[in-house]
């Protein structure tokens, strides 16, 4: 809902392992009726939902500011790559790896 509440074109910035890519063409055509309707609906909307996709592995992936995010591969197997993020702010941190198992990464 992000594209139809913004104001202006404002692509989402996605971060996932090699694969996401597709997997957002094939979530925006699955939703290819709803943005229609969309688009029809709202008089003010000119502009279809885009996303910025970056594919990483592993390594900083983002630094600015105090904010660094940093992924990593993680173990989910069969399914492959997965990967997780951990999220530094000054001397605080969180990691967002889904249901992987403990591993290196």
């Amino acid at each position: 809902m992000r594209w139809v509440m913004s104001l202006v074109p404002n692509p989402l910035p996605v971060f996932g392992p090699r694969g996401t890519a597709g997997l957002l063409d094939s979530t925006e055509a699955m939703l290819e009726p709803d943005i229609g309707y969309r688009l029809a609906h709202h008089d003010d909307l000119h502009w279809r939902p885009r996303a910025m996709v970056t594919e990483v592995a592993q390594g900083v992936i983002f630094d600015e500011a105090t904010v660094q995010v940093t992924a990593a591969l993680t173990d989910h197997a069969p399914v492959q790559p997965t990967v997780g993020f951990r999220i530094d702010e000054g001397d605080r941190s969180v990691v967002v790896a889904g249901d992987t198992v403990p591993c290196a990464g």
